[in-house]
């Protein structure tokens, strides 16, 4: 992983950002087959919600505010 949570959000902090949000999101990568890109979905969205196991996803969703 190239990013943590931690580590971004320290960043926007010392780049001024009043509130940030980060997000850990996506477990569907591009060479899942067409059928289980629903399954897929399903247990993403539940593991996504388990803070040990959602470092494992795709994409990072950032918001900040300054």
């Amino acid at each position: 992983m190239a990013f943590t949570k931690s580590f971004i959000q320290e960043k926007l902090q010392k780049a001024g950002y009043k509130s940030s949000k980060v997000v850990y999101k996506d477990f569907l990568l591009p060479v899942i087959p067409d059928i289980l890109i629903k399954p897929v979905i399903v247990v993403g969205d539940i593991i996504e919600k388990i803070p040990s196991l959602n470092r494992m996803t795709q994409s990072i969703f950032i918001v900040g505010n300054k």
